[in-house]
């Protein structure tokens, strides 16, 4: 990583904690250090539910693309959610520690393709919808999908609405427990 970019992201983090960086001296071993801050994890609260391991961001708002960011610096992607189940372990995850009133930036995006909403952390069709009013927002600048404070969902502008965001991993890593990946090649036209 060039010096302009390790800056850049210091100053970039030093902005979203409010200019207030915390003291790397006072931090733990086990505790990773992130360009001088504290591992972001330990602002928010991580919780498992179902397959998945959750991040709840809710220190402080970020628009999509810089949730996107502070997902990926935790090994984690924004969340997508596939199911109703998963909608409903989610919705109580949130309730059970008092944070369901507030509003979460999801992977989910039309950016690729206006016509079609996708997860951004799978590449999958969003094909499971929990749309506030029953169907997607259209106007032309509402590209991402956030949840209202009940985890109805809604599309709002990517880079200009701040929100909370819920971020994601699953448990059992793509090639299993045991890492016992299987490759098959194929051409991809």
């Amino acid at each position: 990583m060039s010096s302009g970019l390790k800056l850049f992201t210091l100053f970039g983090l030093m902005a979203l904690l409010n200019g207030k960086v915390l003291d790397a001296n006072n931090v733990k071993d086990e505790e990773a250090v992130v360009a001088g801050v504290k591992n972001p994890r330990s602002l928010g609260l991580s919780k498992i539910s179902g397959d998945k391991e959750y991040f709840i961001g809710n220190f402080f708002k970020l628009n999509w693309f810089q949730a996107v960011q502070m997902c990926a610096l935790n090994d984690m992607s924004l969340t997508a959610i596939e199911t109703e189940d998963e909608q409903n372990d989610l919705k109580k995850l949130l309730e059970d520690n008092s944070l369901l009133d507030m509003e979460y930036w999801l992977s989910g995006t039309n950016l690729a393709d206006r016509s079609q909403y996708m997860w951004m952390n799978t590449g999958k069709a969003v094909t499971y919808v929990k749309w506030e009013d029953g169907e997607a927002p259209r106007a032309a600048s509402n590209r991402c999908i956030r949840t209202t404070n009940k985890l109805d969902w809604t599309a709002e502008d990517c880079g200009q609405v701040k929100s909370y965001f819920i971020c994601s991993r699953p448990l059992e890593p793509a090639c299993g427990a045991q890492g016992k990946c299987v490759y098959t090649i194929r051409p991809y036209f």
